[in-house]
Order: structure tokens, then C-alpha cells, then sequence
């Protein structure tokens, strides 16, 4: 069973997510970092793409999590399916930029092994690598897909979901905040706020705010435009808060309180996002850039981030020619993003659709939802 049905809002969701993080990155033909000229404004950049990729990490629990949550995985096999199907969607496109990119600047086997099961940021390199910069967080989103059956392992009531949820949170915030106080990165020529932004195992608990938010999202309906209005304004203003007085970025209440504040606050307003669905505004032009951004946006955060260092190396020009050189490398990385889209995504979606047939299959926003009874208002999937 296929519909095209789709959730609006949560299309917004997404292409602000992808918009925030190619503003971080192609900025960088405008502004290298000049932070003693531009200190407000490089702060903002390097933000944008920080707090697009948390947006990112939350709808990706608060998605992943709805479909856990329907039907939680009563055995190995239950979780098995749910890894396969996850795998499906998000492996074949993570795989093919990564041997492209491997091909094409000459990394060797044990580089691609690393990245190719996702420990490449397990913990902090002596050398920071220089390959495939995106893909930290795609560690972080696949080993959050095999954790969380077993979070959610024979959940038997709501109640019983919500429990473990937290218990989990509090453990790998705990976790976190341990590690980024006691551990001194500086000795590896690391300032503490990147190993907190990116090390595998202490970034879960960002997805896990995801999940904590749908597991809750009943609770939070009758007051949802309520809540949604709190999580956008405390979003905007720790953003404006750390544009104006940077250097809170490496203070260790930020790496710890800071961004579990941020999650919480995303994960606030996705309830109202998936309920009011501004389905009327998803049929006229601006409303279909929107769709088609977020359609794309997997593949989009996959590989731009390769034109932007590819045509940076080569930026020494004008403005004019800095302008030139962005769109080139935004137009690309659209149309690679549209083709990976259509003949990688869709295909392999496809497949796992004819690999289990059992398992109703409703479009929404691009992805697939999982489910024995589709209703109206079925979980959707990120990655």
C-alpha cells in the first residue's frame, strides 16, 4: 500500500535542517573564519551548521523512535528486519560517496573500513581526518538505529516507553557529561567544543531527545502550539546568545546542559509540527521547493560538503568570482543529490518494499513508514 500523502511541516523541519547546514558550509566562500573582522558573523556560520545538524539528529529520534514505539520489537528477528530496512535506506547512498571519494583522493583500505563501519570517531584521532567530513554524524544516526530496539525491546505500555526513554537519556547524558568534564582534549590539539559536537558516543543522546518527544507527543497535544512556541523562541535565543558572546561555545556548561537544552527544545516543537500540517501550503510553488529540498536532503548532506572543499582549494578570487563558484558548487551538489534521489534511494526503497512484503509501506515526506495498519497519522522515517 503506497500513498503520497505528506506531512508538511515536517517537510519545513527538514529543509531548514539541510538549509541551516549548507549556509555553515558555503558561507565559507564569503568568510573564511575571519573572526578578528567578522567575529558575529563567523560564529553565526559555524552555528547554523551545529544546530541544523542537532535539528537533524532529533527529528531522527523523534521519527526513527515512532516507529519503534507502534511496534516495539518483541524478538531478534523483530530488530533484525527493523536494521535491514534501516540499512537499506541509508547505507547505499552513504556507501557509494564514500568508495567515490576514497577513489577519487586515494584513501587506502584502512580508512575505508573505519568509515565504513562507522568507528571512524569512536574517539578523538591524534590526526583530526580529512575525509568525508559529514559523515560523523551518519556514525552517530547508525549506531542510535542498532541501541534503540533494545531500548525499546518488549515495551509493553506507554508509561513503560516513557521510563525507559528516560532512564537511557539520563545515562548517556550522564555519560557525556563525564567524559567532556573530566577529559582534556586540549592536549590533542582539540578545543572541547568539537570532540562534543562530533565523538560518536557521547552525540546519542541528541537522537534520544527525539524519541523521549514522541513517545510524549500524545501528552503534548492538547498544548502543543504551546509548547512548539517555547522550544522555537528558547532555539532562537540560545542562538543569538552564543553569536554574541562566543566564547560560551567551549564553556563546559554549554558542551553539557547547553546542548541537551537544544535537543530538548527541537524535540518541543515536532509534536506541533506533526499535527499541523499546513497541507494547503504544501501545493504551491515555494511549498514544492520545500518537498523536493527535504526529498533530497539525505543525499544533499552527503555530498556537498565535497564541492564546497573541492572549489574552496580553488577560491582565491573576487567576490564575484566567490559568487560564481557558490552556485556552481550549489547547482551541483542539487543535481547529484536529485540523481542519487531517484536512481539510489528510491530503488533500494523499492526493493526493501518486495524484501518485506508484510510490512505496509506509506510515502510520506519521501520515506517509508512502517507498520502492519497504516493509519492517518503513522510515525514517518528520516534517513
Amino acid at each position: 500500500m503506497q500513498t503520497d500523502k505528506r506531512i508538511f511541516m515536517l517537510d519545513i523541519v527538514r529543509a531548514t535542517a539541510i538549509s541551516l547546514v549548507l549556509i555553515c558550509h558555503f558561507s565559507a566562500f564569503w568568510i573564511k573564519d575571519d573572526f578578528a573582522t567578522h567575529r558575529a558573523y563567523a560564529t553565526a556560520r559555524s552555528l547554523f551548521g551545529v544546530f541544523g545538524v542537532e535539528i537533524f539528529f532529533v527529528l531522527s529520534g523523534f521519527l526513527i523512535g515512532g516507529i519503534l514505539i507502534k511496534r516495539p520489537p518483541a524478538s531478534f528477528s523483530d530488530m533484525k528486519q527493523f536494521w535491514i530496512r534501516r540499512w537499506l535506506r541509508t547505507l547505499p547512498p552513504y556507501y557509494l560517496v564514500m568508495f567515490a571519494l576514497a577513489l577519487i583522493f586515494g584513501f587506502g583500505w584502512k580508512t575505508i573500513c573505519r568509515y565504513g563501519f562507522f568507528v571512524q570517531w569512536i574517539d578523538v584521532p591524534i590526526t583530526p581526518p580529512v575525509f568525508f567530513g559529514v559523515s560523523w554524524s551518519l556514525a552517530i544516526e547508525e549506531w542510535a538505529y542498532i541501541l534503540l530496539p533494545f531500548v525499546l525491546y518488549k515495551a509493553t505500555s506507554e508509561n513503560n516507553i516513557i521510563y525507559r526513554v528516560i532512564f537511557y537519556l539520563c545515562i548517556l547524558t550522564a555519560l557525556r557529561y563525564s567524559i567532556i568534564i573530566f577529559r582534556d582534549y586540549n592536549t590533542l590539539g582539540l578545543n572541547g567544543f568539537e570532540p562534543a559536537r562530533i565523538l560518536t558516543y557521547i552525540r546519542i543522546d541528541s537522537i534520544i531527545w527525539g524519541v523521549l518527544a514522541v513517545s510524549l507527543k500524545d501528552k503534548f497535544l492538547p498544548k502543543a502550539g504551546y509548547y512548539a512556541a517555547i522550544g522555537l523562541c528558547g532555539f532562537i535565543a540560545i542562538l543569538i546568545l552564543l553569536v554574541v558572546f562566543p566564547k560560551v561555545i567551549d564553556h563546559q556548561w554549554f558542551l553539557t546542559i547547553g546542548q541537551s537544552l537544544v535537543g530538548a527544545l527541537v524535540g518541543m516543537i515536532l509534536p506541533y509540527a506533526y499535527v499541523n500540517r499546513m497541507e494547503v501550503f504544501a501545493q504551491n510553488k515555494l511549498g514544492r521547493c520545500i518537498s523536493f529540498i527535504s526529498a533530497i536532503s539525505y543525499p544533499l548532506y552527503l555530498i556537498h560538503f565535497e564541492f564546497v572543499s573541492m572549489l574552496l582549494v580553488k577560491n582565491n578570487g573576487s567576490r564575484l568570482i566567490s559568487l560564481l563558484f557558490t552556485v556552481c558548487a550549489l547547482y551541483f551538489s542539487i543535481m547529484f543529490s536529485w540523481l542519487m534521489h531517484k536512481h539510489i534511494e528510491n530503488p533500494c526503497m523499492a526493493f526493501r518494499d518486495r524484501l518485506f512484503p508484510h510490512i505496509a509501506r506509506n510515502v510520506n515526506n519521501g520515506v517509508a513508514i512502517e507498520s502492519l495498519t497504516i493509519e492517518k497519522q503513522s510515525p514517518i522515517v528520516y534517513f
